[in-house]
């Protein structure tokens, strides 16, 4: 089982001890969101008006709640592969060129 991982600057994230400790409502971040879980803690560089944001706890596109199971992200009701490009263009104030491609930019477009 993945342990979450404790995000100092984000309550909402917390790491479990034990497996008894772990609250199946807490987000078990894959090492790809991990990443830009830590970028959103940062708050330096993110996109805070198009990018992914946590509202009383509970994480949004636009009006859409997203939810995180290891990398990917589920929209909708529909799961996606969170690839570092899309989490890259979900996160970024300015997403780094060499780290999307084409698919990453339409599914970023279709959520």
């Amino acid at each position: 089982m993945q342990k979450a991982t404790e995000l100092a600057k984000c309550p909402y994230i917390q790491a479990a001890e034990t497996d008894q400790d772990i609250d199946t409502s807490m987000v078990i971040l894959g090492t790809v969101a991990e990443n830009y879980f830590r970028q959103l803690a940062s708050k330096e560089d993110v996109d805070k008006t198009f990018g992914l944001y946590n509202k009383h706890g509970e994480f949004f596109i636009g009006d859409n709640r997203v939810k995180v199971e290891g990398d990917d992200i589920i929209v909708k009701d529909k799961e996606y592969q969170g690839t570092p490009g899309l989490w890259e263009l979900l996160v970024m104030k300015e997403p780094d060129k060499s780290i999307y491609n084409w698919e990453d930019i339409r599914i970023y477009a279709e959520i």
